[in-house]
């Protein structure tokens, strides 16, 4: 009897959906974590460079960077729910 190469292949996929799931969860949580610490430095680098142009320059290149790791890590978080999605059907 030949194996079932076609449940060998989907065992194959789910476990590197489950890998992929598990890295996006963890990367989520870091970069959140990443941009709420860049955000409270960002507050305080406006906050004690509030009259220098480049001061207030940089605080706001640090609110730029906060904001796209906020952004990241939803996309991240997304893609955690997607692939969840995904082994669910597939398991079905």
């Amino acid at each position: 009897m030949a194996p079932d190469n076609a449940g060998d292949d989907l065992n194959a996929v789910i476990t590197a959906a489950r890998q992929i799931g598990s890295s996006a969860a963890q990367l989520s949580q870091r970069t959140s974590a990443a941009s709420t610490t860049l955000g409270k430095k960002g507050q305080k680098l406006a906050a004690v460079s509030h009259p220098s142009k480049s001061g207030a320059a940089a605080a706001r290149a640090v609110t730029t960077a906060q904001r796209s790791l906020q952004d990241s890590s939803a996309a991240l978080a997304e893609l955690g729910r997607a692939v969840e999605q995904f082994i669910q059907v597939a398991t079905q």
